[in-house]
């Protein structure tokens, strides 16, 4: 089986990527001038997709502010945040970048785990044409604060990106089926796209046959390490830098590993027992053993109550306390389990199917409620209509 992307996704998809140095052109000037007058050491990182090569058409664009000498408390106190806030919102009306209007719109979410930043810029609009950059689509940006962990974590999943081409192309697809599917909203109950990647990297490291890939962190070390690279925020940040010249013997299509995933996940991973750890050395540790069996609960830095649940469990290759899949509810963990023995049966059965993956990747229909003169009734409303969805 081939795996080839929609062209008008593509397409997308490249137009998203050309349109990021736009962006850090914007960031850079704004955040430059908060630099020299709050943070003088700080700097502003990229990470996720469009840093770890995984990025799919619209995809959000990850940055975090750090600075190695203050915490992400004294930052939030420093009242950086909202100043940087003020100064997008000003600038989203008039920025005299390419004498274009970029038209920001941000939201500061303080309660959070990780306290982020929203930035929002719509596409241009054909009924106010500008003289200057047109956008074809609308782009997303979230900064954070001080979450060092994330860009190592983007570190690693590029360097295993860089050993075998066949984990980027598996993501993308993967992150492209799940949002045409609704299963990639957190917010929702469901899971989020770091955490599919890293159940490709379980697949990969040791499920597929022969490895596609090796445990990066399991690798022993060779030569000077500086100490930024062992140990970050308290967590073993170690991993090989290059694997120390893996070759995979593993010659499979990413149909054949594709049609692999789908079926492991979906009828032989024991979803109420098993926590995924790429970590390890067989992948694979138990709820029990974790103390990952009851919703926990704690405080954040703005006394806010962060719940963590254990219906689905992926453990962070670094933060190992962390479950990347806490915002699973009951019934996300339905919707993502069926989706995944969906997408099985639809490739078990893939033979002579010449549209197999846009069966696979259909847009999905949820259904709502909606009350029309005090009668409730329920209608089908297809992905696109955010709205209107509820899980």
């Amino acid at each position: 089986m081939g795996l080839r992307f929609p062209r008008t996704k593509e397409r997308r998809r490249r137009n998203s990527a050309r349109n990021l140095k736009i962006w850090c052109d914007v960031f850079d000037r704004v955040f430059a001038r908060f630099r020299r007058c709050l943070l003088v050491a700080s700097k502003l990182e990229l990470f996720g997709s469009f840093a770890n090569t995984f990025t799919i058409a619209n995809s959000d664009i990850d940055c975090c502010v750090t600075d190695t000498n203050c915490t992400s408390e004294e930052i939030q106190q420093s009242g950086f945040p909202e100043q940087l806030q003020n100064e997008l919102d000003e600038r989203g009306i008039t920025y005299p970048l390419h004498n274009s209007n970029l038209g920001f719109e941000t939201t500061l979410l303080p309660l959070t785990r990780i306290p982020i930043l929203k930035v929002f810029r719509p596409a241009t609009s054909p009924e106010n044409p500008s003289t200057g950059k047109i956008y074809n689509y609308p782009l997303h940006c979230d900064i954070g604060w001080q979450n060092r962990l994330a860009v190592h974590n983007t570190r690693l999943l590029k360097t295993y990106s860089n050993l075998d081409p066949r984990l980027r192309q598996m993501a993308r697809f993967v992150k492209y089926w799940t949002k045409t599917r609704l299963i990639a909203r957190p917010y929702r109950g469901t899971l989020c796209s770091y955490g599919y990647v890293l159940m490709i990297l379980h697949y990969f490291i040791n499920i597929a046959q022969p490895p596609i890939l090796p445990n990066l962190q399991c690798m022993p070390h060779h030569g000077f390490a500086r100490l930024e690279d062992l140990e970050c925020e308290g967590c073993n940040i170690y991993f090989s830098p290059d694997g120390n010249g893996w070759k995979s013997l593993n010659t499979q299509r990413l149909g054949e590993l594709l049609k692999g995933f789908f079926n492991y996940f979906a009828f032989e991973w024991h979803w109420k027992n098993d926590v995924i750890s790429v970590r390890s050395p067989n992948g694979i540790l138990t709820k029990e053993s974790k103390g990952w069996t009851t919703l926990a609960e704690s405080t954040g830095s703005q006394a806010q109550t962060i719940k963590s649940r254990y219906l689905i469990a992926i453990e962070d290759p670094f933060e190992i306390s962390h479950n990347v899949a806490r915002t699973v509810n009951k019934q996300g963990r339905v919707d993502v389990r069926e989706e995944f023995q969906r997408a099985a049966k639809m490739l078990n059965s893939v033979h002579g199917r010449k549209r197999w993956l846009g069966d696979v990747c259909n847009e999905r229909v949820v259904p709502h409620t909606v009350v029309y003169h005090g009668e409730t009734t329920t209608e089908g409303v297809a992905h696109g209509e955010p709205k209107k969805v509820s899980s």
